[in-house]
């Protein structure tokens, strides 16, 4: 049968048998090749996701060295205490002493609803979650105040910066521009915000 076959078509043939072994052994290394480079690629995001963790962890046990042990009644102390509007309420107690107006009975609603009690921060508490590590309380403003920029800087400064204020996470924020009251912008403001206690 072999006499049948021209000597060159031979020669091809077994040329194409013995490049046929290299072909495989080349296309298995390739393979893997292949395989050890996603293998390597695995570890090293696996290895990158290990160092975050890490880092986030580091991170989580320094903030809750920097508040444990806070103020937890500090909302009530020194932030729902705060007076909103005072250069407005300053106007008013003007204009309503020089009495150059008529009928002072509006300026004197406004002047009441800014120094009493109905123009202030009073928070109550919605949710509390315990946690393994720390309990969150969601704290939901009563309702909503009216604030000028200053203000609402205060409030913020308050949350952010007082003196041993816990961890707040502010999850609602809005701000509503109300008409101009003596020239000055005033907002109504609506707060939600997270009480975090490390244990």
């Amino acid at each position: 049968m072999m006499s049948k076959i021209p000597p060159k078509r031979l020669l091809a043939y077994l040329i194409m048998l013995g490049i046929l072994p290299l072909i495989l052994l080349i296309y298995s290394q390739n393979q893997r090749h292949q395989k050890m480079k996603r293998l390597e690629n695995g570890l090293q995001s696996a290895q990158d996701e290990m160092i975050k963790a890490a880092q986030r962890q580091s991170k989580n046990i320094e903030i809750a060295k920097t508040y444990q042990g806070r103020d937890q009644h500090y909302l009530e102390k020194n932030v729902e205490s705060l007076q909103f509007l005072e250069n407005e309420a300053r106007c008013l107690k003007e204009w309503i002493e020089t009495a150059s107006f008529l009928d002072v009975s509006l300026l004197q609603d406004r002047l009441s609803f800014i120094n009493n009690n109905k123009n202030k921060l009073c928070f109550r508490e919605t949710q509390a979650e315990q946690l393994t590590k720390f309990n969150e309380t969601l704290q939901v403003l009563q309702n909503p105040v009216e604030v000028n920029s200053y203000d609402i800087i205060n409030i913020l400064e308050h949350l952010e910066f007082g003196e041993n204020t816990p961890h707040f996470l502010i999850t609602d924020f809005k701000l509503e521009r109300k008409n101009e009251k003596l020239q000055q912008e005033v907002f109504s403001l609506d707060l939600k915000l997270i009480r975090r206690e490390y244990l």
